[in-house]
């Protein structure tokens, strides 16, 4: 399809530049997304409006921050207030927020993608959309690692990893493995001890002697 592009609509070309990239043809993709992105805002139809589907995804890849500013700015307009969106027919993309906050993170507004991933996972869990929870849960943790709350950053990313090893998600097993190992690491070097060796902690500043912290802990002296 990709030889023919022309004669497709704008969704197909959307379609196809996504799966350029997924095969690693990157230059060739952006040739396609980038006029994309620039008229979706010009959008007539309900044709030339779901390239935003696939847009969401292409703009935050290509570290677009410009298109990622305006594709959020056009679905806030176009939502009205629906906390979910997707087209008359039987596909479901989603909670509006948790898109909202893909493109708030790539587009360098980690505290507001924050915001929006919390409010996406309440009704991608509500309506039972495990595979857009496990995906939330992983934006939340980025967005939450870039505004300072590490340490519940990495609890999320490793619940968002067991949840995409669960549903058989290997791109976001591996999105989320790869945060994790940048993550931990960047706490480890702000504090080498693990939790277990805070919770050791604690309790000896309570002057609670080695038998006392191992009993608590339900651990051996």
């Amino acid at each position: 399809l990709a030889e023919d592009v022309d004669r497709h609509p704008p969704i197909g070309r959307a379609v196809i530049a996504a799966a350029l990239l997924l095969a690693g043809e990157r230059d060739r993709a952006r040739i396609l997304y980038e006029p994309l992105a620039a008229s979706l805002v010009h959008a007539r139809t309900n044709m030339e409006a779901a390239t935003a589907t696939f847009l969401v995804h292409l703009a935050p890849a290509f570290d677009d921050v410009a298109a990622c500013t305006v594709i959020r700015d056009w679905m806030i307009a176009q939502a009205d207030g629906s906390p979910a969106i997707g087209t008359g027919v039987v596909v479901y993309l989603g909670s509006l927020a948790r898109n909202l906050g893909q493109l708030d993170l790539a587009a360098g507004d980690p505290a507001a993608a924050a915001a929006h991933f919390e409010k996406g996972l309440v009704v991608d869990a509500a309506l039972g959309a495990q595979p857009f929870v496990a995906i939330g849960r992983l934006g939340l943790a980025q967005a939450l690692g870039a505004t300072g709350d590490v340490r519940r950053a990495i609890k999320l990313a490793r619940t968002a990893a067991a949840d995409a090893r669960r549903l058989d998600m290997p791109g976001t097993l591996r999105a989320a493995d790869a945060y994790l190992a940048e993550a931990t690491r960047k706490a480890r070097a702000v504090d080498p001890l693990t939790d277990r060796e805070h919770e050791v902690l604690a309790l000896v500043a309570q002057a609670m002697s080695n038998r006392e912290v191992a009993g608590a802990l339900v651990l051996s002296e």
